[in-house]
């Protein structure tokens, strides 16, 4: 029972906080998942994304699996803000404050503590002019209460390469659509290897090695805060690149109906586990589609 109140406390002073923080500051104009998946396809929109990471790193920190880089904080920074056509720049609609009541217990504190804590960034005022969409597409299913339309963001994201060619560009042991149908109807798959930790300190390599490679696929990169700077600068040669973060976890936990994050076999999962080196795979259609490993 007191466990019980001080939960239901703490959750009424961070409702409290965020709400006179909104009075002060306007947040950001963000669509919802279905109408920014809609929006996306309708415009045939390259997408990066922007999460607790990225903002930490705007904010000076490290994260788990990228240490802070002065010319990566300046890199997101200056797409955060962007007025490009062709890109879909998305940060978190659990910034829009209705959304935190649709999480479960612990997200919605975390939410709501990053709003307070770092609403400098989160509620600038260079928002006003920008409407966002939303970076929560790709991870539609394990952190929220009702999970009723999981399925129907699933099914349309696959829309974003249904028939079409793809090069998925991620860390080595992230294996996107390893062990399930996440990708059984793009056209072709081939892969970039990347490292899983640090990723943006081979910035320029996987930059030139996409490049190098790309014939006519869409580009899909798994590869934390270095993927949204990826994704934009490859957009801006006309270049189709989508930040799909997590979205394999995700599909993974909706597979299993999992009620938390959890492990998942032979793929790295930062939020979970501490782990350098997973075993290695003998799929050969996986294997047969990995054209370099940087």
């Amino acid at each position: 029972m007191i466990t019980h109140i001080k939960h239901f406390l703490h959750l009424s002073y961070l409702y409290v906080v965020t709400r006179i923080i909104y009075i002060f500051k306007r947040p950001p104009k963000v669509m919802n998942s279905m109408k920014s998946i809609k929006y996306i396809i309708d415009n045939n929109l390259s997408v990066c994304r922007y999460g607790d990471g990225e903002f930490n790193i705007i904010n000076g920190s490290s994260i788990k699996f990228q240490d802070f880089d002065a010319n990566l904080q300046k890199r997101l920074e200056k797409i955060l803000f962007s007025q490009d056509n062709f890109i879909a720049v998305c940060i978190p609609a659990v910034y829009t404050y209705k959304i935190t009541r649709k999480l479960k217990y612990n997200e919605e504190i975390f939410w709501l503590e990053q709003i307070k804590d770092y609403k400098n960034i989160y509620l600038n005022k260079k928002y006003k002019n920008k409407t966002y969409c939303d970076s929560c597409i790709t991870r539609p299913y394990i952190r929220y209460k009702d999970t009723s339309i999981s399925l129907e963001i699933f099914q349309n994201l696959k829309k974003l390469w249904d028939g079409k060619n793809i090069m998925i560009v991620e860390g080595k042991y992230s294996r996107l659509g390893v062990n399930n149908d996440l990708f059984d109807n793009s056209k072709s798959i081939k892969r970039i290897l990347c490292p899983n930790k640090n990723a943006f300190s081979k910035y320029e390599k996987i930059y030139n090695t996409v490049k190098k490679n790309h014939n006519d696929e869409i580009v899909l990169i798994a590869l934390g805060p270095t993927a949204t700077v990826l994704a934009y600068d490859l957009a801006s040669i006309g270049i189709k690149a989508i930040d799909l973060g997590h979205l394999d976890l995700e599909y993974e936990w909706f597979r299993e109906n999992a009620k938390e994050k959890k492990a998942v076999k032979n793929k790295i999962v930062n939020e979970v586990m501490e782990q350098d080196k997973l075993e290695e795979i003998n799929d050969k259609k996986y294997i047969d589609s990995i054209i370099e490993e940087i």
